[in-house]
């Protein structure tokens, strides 16, 4: 079985990164995808800006 797991990491990413604190404000997100037990590949994806919620008058 083949699964993918996204970590939440400071840049610059990847295995040896620190994990971030705050899935939706991090610098970039570590993507692992394990099969068997053993991971296959590693990836990195930039995280998005992180905006405030907008709040609609009335």
């Amino acid at each position: 079985m083949t699964i993918k797991v996204a970590v939440p990491s400071d840049f610059p990413g990847g295995l040896d990164a620190t994990m971030s604190a705050h899935f939706g404000h991090c610098d970039c997100y570590t993507i692992a995808t394990i099969d068997n037990k053993q991971v296959n590949d590693v990836s990195i994806v930039n995280g998005m800006p992180h905006a405030e919620a907008v709040v609609w008058p009335r």
